[in-house]
């Protein structure tokens, strides 16, 4: 079991970690959003344009579920490592998890619908986007596993 000051550590940066995600995702939604609006101003029905709406749209609901749950719990990260309560520290760093989770859903969906997206255009459209889309991808995974990995040096 972690001593408390390991805990207040670990609380520290959640919450510089929740401050960061807050604007990230707040963004990441304005993105999604403002796709599924666009969308939604041309009146063609086709399944890829549902496919894009359904993807963006859970995409956008993600990205809110984790930017009020993250506003939410700031507050109370602050107050739990004044007050050195273990159980605060471990409720609090479990619903950091949570906006962790949300958050890498709805990228998870943003980056599947830019991906796609190229195909309303055309098919080669279509590849280079998605060609794009999984190169950043990968190398976006590339740098979480490295970051990861010099974490726990």
């Amino acid at each position: 079991m972690p001593t408390t000051d390991q805990l207040l550590t670990a609380l520290d940066f959640k919450r510089e970690e929740m401050v960061q995600l807050l604007l990230v995702f707040t963004l990441l939604a304005v993105i999604a959003m403002s796709i599924v609006v666009v969308l939604l101003s041309t009146h063609e029905r086709s399944r890829l344009r549902s496919f894009l709406f359904i993807t963006l749209t859970c995409s956008t609901l993600l990205f809110i579920l984790a930017t009020i749950v993250d506003a939410i719990i700031l507050p109370g990260m602050r107050l739990a490592a004044i007050q050195r309560s273990v159980a605060q520290i471990f409720g609090f760093i479990a619903l950091s998890r949570v906006v962790v989770l949300a958050g890498c859903l709805g990228m998870i969906l943003l980056v599947a619908g830019i991906g796609v997206l190229g195909y309303l255009h055309s098919r080669w459209v279509g590849r280079c986007v998605l060609g794009a889309t999984t190169a950043v991808a990968a190398a976006f995974i590339a740098c979480c596993v490295y970051l990861n990995y010099v974490a726990h040096l």
